[in-house]
């Protein structure tokens, strides 16, 4: 007949070698979640480090104001903004400015798809970047201190040029 009983010391070497590999995975799953947020960190100062970014994030944060795109200085208001934002298939030309701030729009948006990869991936918390982001995408619903038409246009905007998948991820809560 087997003998199945467990003497104290083995039923204590079991019970610590169980609580050290619980340890062990409480701190490797604590490294983890401190390497994503490092890394979110990190991407996130380099997205706000981007001239494009401070020249796109000024222009959603004031109603008029003045910025320099490709050396060139001018005024934005949010009319000016508002009809840059028009569908090429809707009007024929655009003003040297409008072209300039479309240009922005673009380069902004390709370099915050790049980070809502990283969310999809796994690179990035979805929440903590949705945290960082709240301020700008608030605006970018429309429900910020825009014109009540900024919302419907940037949305057109973005689901027309390829950035719907983009939109419906700052649209989501």
């Amino acid at each position: 007949m087997i003998d199945y009983t467990i003497n104290v010391s083995n039923l204590l070497a079991i019970v610590g070698g169980l609580f050290a590999i619980g340890k062990w995975l409480y701190e490797l799953v604590q490294k983890y979640k401190w390497e994503r947020n490092k890394y979110l960190l990190e991407n996130l100062e380099d997205f706000r480090s981007k001239e494009n970014t401070k020249i796109f994030h000024q222009i959603l944060d004031w109603n008029a104001s003045y910025v320099t795109i490709e050396n060139e200085k001018f005024r934005i208001n949010d009319d000016l903004l508002i009809s840059a934002l028009d569908l090429h298939t809707e009007r024929g030309k655009f003003s040297r400015e409008e072209l300039l701030l479309r240009n922005t729009f673009d380069r902004y948006f390709d370099d915050l798809s790049t980070l809502h990869f990283m969310v999809k991936v796994g690179l990035i918390d979805k929440n903590h970047f949705k945290t960082f982001m709240k301020y700008w995408f608030k605006i970018l619903k429309g429900d910020g201190h825009k014109p009540d038409i900024f919302g419907t246009k940037i949305k057109k905007y973005m689901v027309y040029y390829g950035y719907e998948e983009l939109y419906n991820f700052i649209k989501e809560d």
